[in-house]
């Protein structure tokens, strides 16, 4: 198996819940470890979502990949919108193939009747140079059998007349027909249009569901502030916590934030962070992986980093996490 395919199928038992939950820790500290697997996973999550919408459009799915269906992916706003979507599709699908089948059988009608229509009007010519001979010729048809040919003749250019007009009419319904399958092309090329819109708005919605963030502002603790203990509800489904620092005051090139758990032992760092200042707030933001905080007591150590590398602790930032 290809390991595209593999990851397809991973993707797909993640998403229906379909793994244990030792399983989706196991795959959620991969993708946050390797970022060219995250990588793939992000270009897959349209692709292997597109494919479940239309197998549950379709009827493909069986009975327990229908139910986690409908249980982990019904309630997500974007599904929903794919599901509209592809309704829309297939009904307008369905409605453009019976305008073209009418289209169709109303043309070869036409292509049908105009050789009939040919043969009939043929005669016509032919019939009056027969009459010119025999007028000339004279003494071998009597008066009667030529008003009959001038009848005969008159005949011949009414139905020339009815077969002209009806011929005209047949092809005013193809004309018609025609206008009205371009009318349907033209509307079909603007709905993909609109699609394709929808589909990059969607994306841009992409990374809220595949990347969930939880954020808290943090107080410092040690040498300033109230030392209040900031709390955070973390669930399964968050896979980042964003922590804002509140520094105060910018005083360095960057700056370091290690990650430690209630004994002080560091559990990651993130470097070369810079200041925020968002109005009066002058901010550090780090983010550290969900998947290594579990229910605790944590704090952040927050260091200064000078322009000769040099590393000096600013103070602490305690917080607790709760799970949802």
């Amino acid at each position: 198996m290809r390991k595209e395919d593999f990851i397809e199928t991973k993707l797909k038992d993640y998403l229906l819940g379909h793994l244990s939950e030792s399983e989706e820790k196991s795959f959620e500290g991969q993708l946050m470890d390797d970022d060219q697997l995250f990588g793939q996973v992000g270009s897959l999550v349209d692709l292997v979502e597109d494919d479940l919408v239309e197998d549950y459009l379709q009827d493909d799915l069986d009975d327990s990949e229908r139910r986690s269906f409908e249980l982990r992916l019904l309630g997500s706003p974007k599904i929903r919108e794919k599901l509209t979507l592809g309704r829309a599709l297939i009904q307008r699908a369905e409605v453009t193939e019976s305008k073209a089948m009418q289209h169709r059988s109303k043309e070869s009608k036409v292509h049908w009747l105009r050789p009939w229509v040919d043969t009939l009007i043929q005669p016509a010519p032919a019939l009056a140079a027969s009459l010119f001979v025999l007028l000339i010729g004279g003494g071998y048809w009597s008066t009667v059998k030529i008003s009959h040919l001038e009848g005969q003749l008159n005949q011949a250019g009414s139905q020339q007349a009815l077969l002209v007009e009806a011929q005209e009419s047949l092809e005013s319904q193809l004309s018609d027909e025609r206008r009205r399958t371009d009318r349907l092309v033209t509307e079909l090329e603007t709905t993909n249009a609109r699609s394709t819109s929808l589909e990059r708005a969607l994306g841009a919605l992409r990374d809220r569901l595949v990347s969930p963030i939880v954020s808290a502002l943090l107080k410092p603790g040690l040498y300033r502030g109230s030392g209040e203990v900031g709390t955070l509800q973390v669930s399964r489904e968050h896979q980042l916590v964003e922590l804002r620092l509140d520094l105060g005051f910018d005083e360095y090139p960057s700056y370091r934030a290690a990650l430690c758990n209630a004994a002080g032992d560091e559990i990651t760092v993130q470097s070369r962070l810079h200041a925020v200042h968002e109005g009066e707030q002058v901010l550090v933001v780090a983010q550290f992986p969900a998947s290594v905080l579990s229910p605790g007591n944590y704090h952040v150590k927050l260091s200064g980093v000078t322009r000769a590398g040099e590393v000096e602790q600013l103070d602490l930032y305690r917080f607790r996490v709760q799970s949802e």
